[in-house]
């Protein structure tokens, strides 16, 4: 993962500003993008704007189009072709300041998972830490309300994005605006766990960097849905914390199964 550091701004501290599509290009290759596929597949399908046949499909992608169903199809299409359920996860990553991630991470979106991750977190750590691997991994939540702030959440994320593809014609304030109409139209709206159904983890890039696991919202939500609530974040925590110790071991990414997890 490649980043270029970014000064401290007027009154924001920036964790980390990445190259050109860094944070895409992280960000894709994950369950979303099979669920994404499906859920324009049958968008098209519903509308008769295409013969394509849909991918044989995992549950977890069967429940993001149940809470999507009464969205309409050029909403699906914009929320992909914006990359919306990027922003959470790049905004966590890279603009919130970092002194905040020890103090204000939850988890669910309540924070009834809160407790029990960071339980197994630091159970994780030690298990490791005494075999020899000596990692700091902070261990960070992605949240789709954050978005509702569009001043120092929403703009910042999309400046690091997009930032030079906005101009006089279509701005990021406009852009802004658009992306939280459309959200305001999913059910649940900033709730919606199609924000937020990914997890994944991090490596260490420069002295100035840090590795993380990031976990979205949508994912315990799914996972309560199907009778995985006590097993599943216990899943997905142990299964980032097993891809830190292949960058450890400098496994090349081509020798392991490179997907944040399979439902």
């Amino acid at each position: 993962m490649s980043y270029e550091s970014m000064p401290t701004g007027q009154g924001r501290s920036i964790a980390r500003r990445l190259k050109p599509d860094a944070v895409l290009q992280m960000i894709s290759g994950t369950e979303i993008f099979n669920a994404a596929y499906f859920l324009m597949s049958s968008q098209e399908g519903s509308t008769g704007g295409g013969s394509r046949t849909a991918p044989c499909i995992s549950p977890s992608a069967k429940w993001l189009q149940d809470q999507v169903s009464s969205v309409s199809g050029k909403d699906i299409s914009n929320f992909f072709k914006w990359h919306v359920h990027t922003l959470p996860f790049a905004y966590k990553l890279f603009v919130q300041p970092t002194e905040t991630h020890s103090y204000y991470e939850y988890f669910g979106l309540y924070g009834e998972y809160t407790q029990e991750i960071n339980d197994i977190h630091d159970q994780v750590e030690d298990f490791w830490s005494n075999s020899g691997v000596e990692e700091d991994i902070r261990l960070l939540s992605a949240h789709g309300s954050d978005l509702a702030d569009r001043d120092d959440k929403l703009i910042p994320t999309l400046e690091i994005l997009f930032g030079s593809s906005y101009d006089e014609e279509y701005s990021i304030v406009q852009h802004a605006i658009d992306i939280q109409d459309l959200l305001s139209r999913l059910p649940s709206g900033y709730d919606n766990p199609l924000l937020t159904f990914n997890a994944f983890a991090t490596d260490q890039d420069g002295d100035d960097d840090y590795p993380s696991i990031i976990i979205g919202d949508g994912y315990f939500e799914f996972q309560q849905s199907v009778g995985l609530g006590s097993e599943g974040p216990e899943y997905a925590l142990t299964h980032e914390h097993a891809h830190h110790l292949q960058f450890w071991l400098g496994v090349p990414e081509e020798n392991v199964l490179d997907i944040a997890y399979v439902v």
